[in-house]
């Protein structure tokens, strides 16, 4: 049976830090909510206690904001509010 190489690899391990890039989040940004609209009947969202939120941020926190249901537009909501 050939070989198909080793995983290990004796180069030192280089850090590459990831892409930032605008286009797709700017896309989905503008495609989210009418997508959320037709798909999932959502017409708006309300977000409690930003001043928590932004206070946390502001004093350097960070945070991680999560969803309470396992529904498929539980992420889209959450990176629509992020944007």
């Amino acid at each position: 049976m050939p070989s198909t190489g080793s995983l290990l690899s004796e180069k030192p391990y280089t850090f590459v830090p990831p892409h930032e890039g605008r286009f797709w989040p700017h896309l989905l940004g503008c495609l989210a909510p009418r997508f959320l609209r037709k798909k999932y009947g959502v017409t708006q969202v309300e977000i409690r206690d930003i001043e928590r939120l932004q206070a946390l941020t502001q004093s350097g926190h960070g945070v991680l904001l999560t969803a309470n249901h396992c529904r498929m537009s539980d992420a889209l909501l959450l990176q629509d509010d992020a944007l």
